[in-house]
């Protein structure tokens, strides 16, 4: 009978034991939800369901939520990541509430991966103070001893306009910054005339110190990553797209010359894959050329006169590097002109000023003749070719060593960074039908 009583003691004994060993986890209900804290990367919190017990809380997402625990965290930032990874052998869910554990209001689930897999989820349109409830279980229908790895993390720090990172111009100088579109969300902001749909963007600022800044980027190679980055230039958060240009991924490059900005003006940069949540990586520069020297009449450059053909121009000018000028007027466009100016010494009474053009853009050449750039009188011009075509000024009538004053400019008053090379050359004594060569036959012969 003793030996009874001894057994029955001890079979109670350990009963009791196990109790104390394997009570539930701490945050097995949604009031004791454990705090987590959402970090700029993903540093983990270890996890499990062992000895989990249900909340009374619907199943969700394919899984019966018979072994849940809880987690919690606080909203710093518009969108969080939440992501899970079991390190046991399980099918892990995961439920999304926002408000009180009286009344929680479920926002998504997600059971993507089954057994094994890892599970991601991003939440967006959060408000900044929010508390977020997560509830983990396996989706079996018996409850499963689940070890986990759970972490929340925030996008890029630029992920948002507000949040855009400051590049620094300086001038005559590339000033860079890496890209990486990592994890950014998207905010619903339009995309512009070089974009789609969906914008995974980040963004990027600076205050333009000229009216001319060069924006560039390239990408990093990545043979796997099919594409385009797309980059955009808003006058504000809250404002529009002035510009954009795509760059091809897998080492692609491209850059925007800006010839018309604000000097003082804040401008933003926004960068997103091309209908694509894949990352991009790459370099996104500012540059501030100097001006160029051939922006003011007063310091226009020296052209050489040449013969029959041009063996000597002047190469690489670029209207992007010009100011908007008003004065003097020219009888093609009333202006104002964004110009570039040139002189020369006339040698023969008649000259030809070519414009060969390097890009898109529609040019437009003036001369004018006079003592100075205050007193100049308006010769002749032209602008007969039309976009991305080159321009021919013929002067006739020109007395030996006055100096001839040229401008060259957008004839579209459209700031567009036209590049071309300009030279000025003597024609053929006959090239005008008033001086054809007269040929004398004689005996009947021609030549």
């Amino acid at each position: 009978m003793k030996n009874r009583i001894l057994l029955l003691t001890i079979v109670l004994s350990l009963l009791s034991f196990k109790k104390i060993i394997f009570a539930q986890p701490s945050n097995d209900n949604c009031s004791t939800a454990q705090l987590i804290i959402a970090n700029v990367d993903c540093n983990s919190t270890i996890g499990t369901t062992t000895d989990a017990t249900d909340s009374g809380m619907n199943d969700a997402c394919g899984g019966v939520g018979d072994d849940d625990v809880w987690y919690k965290f606080v909203v710093t930032h518009s969108s969080h990541y939440v992501f899970m990874d079991p390190t046991t052998e399980a099918d892990p869910v995961m439920v999304i509430y926002k408000g009180t554990c009286a009344n929680l209001d479920s926002l998504t689930c997600v059971n993507d991966y089954g057994l094994y897999g890892s599970e991601y989820v991003s939440i967006q349109g959060l408000t900044i103070g929010d508390m977020i409830f997560i509830r983990i279980f396996d989706a079996a229908t018996t409850a499963v001893d689940m070890d986990f790895n759970l972490c929340v993390y925030n996008p890029p720090a630029n992920d948002l306009c507000s949040g855009a990172i400051d590049i620094i111009p300086v001038v005559s100088q590339y000033e860079c910054l890496s890209v990486n579109t990592q994890d950014a969300t998207d905010q619903n902001i339009p995309t512009g005339d070089c974009g789609d749909l969906i914008a995974y963007d980040i963004w990027y600022k600076f205050e333009a110190i000229s009216q001319r800044h060069i924006i560039s980027m390239s990408t990093q190679s990545d043979a796997y990553n099919d594409g385009q980055c797309i980059v955009e230039i808003w006058d504000g958060c809250s404002g529009s797209e002035l510009y954009c240009m795509a760059v091809e991924y897998d080492g692609g490059s491209n850059q925007m010359d800006l010839n018309n900005l604000i000097i003082s003006q804040t401008y933003y940069i926004r960068i997103y894959g091309s209908e694509s949540p894949n990352a991009s990586y790459g370099t996104i520069c500012v540059a501030t050329p100097l001006p160029e020297s051939e922006d003011d009449c007063l310091t226009a450059e020296i052209l050489e006169v040449n013969g029959l053909y041009c063996s000597s121009s002047s190469y690489d000018n670029s209207l992007g590097g010009a100011t908007e000028t008003n004065v003097p007027v020219d009888t093609c466009i009333v202006g104002p002109y964004l110009d570039l100016w040139y002189k020369f010494e006339v040698i023969n009474v008649t000259a030809i000023v070519k414009a060969t053009i390097n890009s898109s853009g529609n040019l437009a050449i003036a001369a004018f003749i006079g003592s100075s750039c205050s007193n100049l009188t308006h010769i002749q011009c032209v602008n007969n070719t039309g976009n991305g075509e080159n321009e021919h000024l013929y002067l006739t009538g020109l007395t030996l060593g006055d100096t001839i004053y040229i401008r060259v400019y957008d004839a579209d008053i459209s700031n567009t960074p036209i590049n071309f090379n300009i030279c000025v050359y003597t024609p053929p004594s006959n090239d005008l039908c008033n001086n054809a060569i007269e040929i004398v036959t004689t005996n009947g012969a021609n030549c």
